[in-house]
């Protein structure tokens, strides 16, 4: 914020008019909303493997045991960008699904 006003405070001292204007948020598309959904209702069951995710190891130290772990707890990650980025970036919407393949094929 400093670094703004700074900048501006130069540019009106110089002579060049700068405005800074935040865009106007975009309409969130009805497909972005469902998705969100449908991911947001999988944190239900998520809870319950983020807690067991941990006897994948049972089997020992395997790439297939790291993978299924990685997924699971990086799933509330990717959901929380997912979110955030929804209207800027819609496409990210369909991020938390590279964690639901990764813990189905592990």
């Amino acid at each position: 914020m400093f670094l703004v006003v700074l900048i501006a405070m130069t540019a009106a001292a110089i002579g060049i008019g700068i405005e800074f204007r935040r865009p106007q948020p975009t309409q969130l598309q009805p497909h972005v909303a469902v998705w969100l959904i449908i991911w947001c209702l999988l944190l239900v069951p998520w809870g319950v493997f983020a807690a067991l995710s941990g006897m994948a190891f049972d089997g020992g130290y395997t790439f297939s045991a790291y993978q299924f772990a990685w997924s699971v707890w990086t799933y509330p990650v990717s959901l929380i960008i997912a979110f955030i980025f929804r209207r800027k970036c819609p496409e990210l919407v369909f991020l938390p699904i590279i964690h639901v393949v990764g813990a189905l094929l592990s």
